[in-house]
């Protein structure tokens, strides 16, 4: 992935805008990058959307769909996480095998733009993002 004048492309030559992008394991963040005009608001939308994403091993399209099902048990899940849990687009579980080790999640522009964005990162095309994943 390079960083071209604050927008990253990558295999798949999406152009990402200014964003965040977070990555961590089972909740806890280990890298955060904010981009240069990325909106503040992002530095803590990214972060969650990936520990969401690990603690729930779900991606973020899975959480919106979870929570638009079973908004009352969606809205429960942050207390019983004892941390914010936020569905969006923009994140992906990373898994080995069947064990989820981790999520990446972007923050800071379109739900499609979060979406490609988080592939490119992920070196995935938006095609092989869209296949389902052995759960």
């Amino acid at each position: 992935m390079a960083q071209t004048g604050g927008n990253v492309r990558g295999p798949g030559q999406a152009q990402c805008a200014d964003g965040q992008v977070a990555a961590g394991g089972h909740g806890a963040v280990g890298v955060v990058d904010r981009m240069d005009g990325a909106p503040p608001l992002s530095a803590r939308v990214a972060p969650e959307k990936a520990a969401s994403a690990a603690l729930l091993g779900r991606d973020g399209a899975d959480l919106i769909t979870l929570q638009q099902t079973w908004p009352a048990v969606f809205a429960q899940l942050s207390q019983i996480a004892g941390t914010p849990i936020v569905a969006g687009a923009g994140a992906r579980v990373i898994r080995r095998g069947n064990a989820v080790i981790g999520a990446v999640a972007v923050s800071g522009s379109t739900p499609q733009q979060d979406d490609e964005c988080v592939d490119v990162a992920l070196g995935l095309t938006p095609q092989a993002a869209a296949r389902p994943t052995a759960r």
